[in-house]
């Protein structure tokens, strides 16, 4: 993943309802200091992150309907 498209998923999750965690937030700001392209593992875990703030991830504390 380029650090362009990285940014991209990073604005939007910023700009979402969605909580980050510590560990997420370590993770975005690291990937934001790092500056450059991403891994794929690296990639996959910000699009996960993405996926989260967008209601298609799972949800520690959701409630049950």
């Amino acid at each position: 993943m380029t650090f362009t498209d990285a940014k991209t998923l990073i604005d939007w999750v910023v700009k979402s309802d969605y909580e980050v965690n510590d560990w997420e937030n370590r993770f975005i700001e690291s990937v934001l200091n790092q500056g450059g392209d991403l891994s794929k593992k690296q990639g996959l875990c910000l699009t996960s992150i993405y996926e989260k703030s967008a209601g298609g991830g799972m949800y520690e504390n959701r409630e049950r309907l």
